[in-house]
């Protein structure tokens, strides 16, 4: 079996469906490759991968969605961080205490919402990939919106703090489960794959209507 993926979705309950995949089945072999959009979408068409595991939206006339999914993005930075020590916090006070806000690309919607905040003040942005943003606020540094899967332990545990903001709008990360439209069956360790993905990720994210995710 051959999936492919962005690295920023290779990791939290893709990862751990990998896992759980090779404990229940390890003789089935399975190969994880990793590329841009345009690159996953090719490799599809190519026949090359039997998924693609992308950031939504997307719409291609020979792939379709198996699974639409919904994450739910986090704003977080360490319990001794300026702000986590504020009650009511206004997003100017996020624009001028974050020191530094991580930028992080989950899509165009929440890009935008990023820059226009950031807009008056461009020096306090940094734009990182997702596990850098991590790594530097756990040591104490910056605010970034990150996903529920990725920090979700870690605010119940009290390493970070989720900053609440009344002016926040609901942001998410969309990610996409593709295959190809002409393929009406999938092989057998696709639907066990199918099967273990759903669990991992129904823990984390909310499905469109008429997914199957939480069923």
């Amino acid at each position: 079996m051959r999936i492919a993926t962005l690295p920023s979705l290779a990791t939290d309950f893709f990862a751990t469906t990998l896992a759980r995949f090779h404990h229940h089945y390890p003789n089935i072999d399975v190969a994880i490759h990793t590329g841009h959009t345009r690159e996953i979408i090719e490799m599809l068409i190519e026949h090359y991968v039997h998924l693609g595991f992308v950031v939504g939206p997307l719409r291609h006339p020979e792939i379709a969605p198996l699974l639409h999914l919904k994450e739910p993005l986090m704003m977080v930075t360490h319990p001794q961080h300026p702000l986590a020590q504020s009650e009511h916090i206004t997003l100017s006070d996020v624009v001028s205490q974050s020191h530094p806000f991580f930028l992080i690309d989950w899509s165009m919607e929440v890009k935008q919402w990023q820059s226009h905040l950031l807009a008056s003040s461009p020096s306090s942005m940094i734009e990182v990939p997702p596990q850098t943003a991590y790594d530097v606020i756990i040591r104490g540094r910056g605010v970034a919106l990150l996903t529920q899967a990725m920090v979700n332990q870690d605010v119940k545990t009290g390493r970070l703090v989720e900053l609440s903001l009344q002016e926040r709008p609901h942001l998410q990360r969309e990610s996409l489960l593709m295959h190809r439209r002409a393929d009406s069956s999938q092989p057998t360790a696709v639907d066990k794959w199918l099967c273990l993905f759903r669990e991992e990720a129904r823990h984390y994210c909310f499905a469109e209507p008429g997914d199957s995710l939480l069923t």
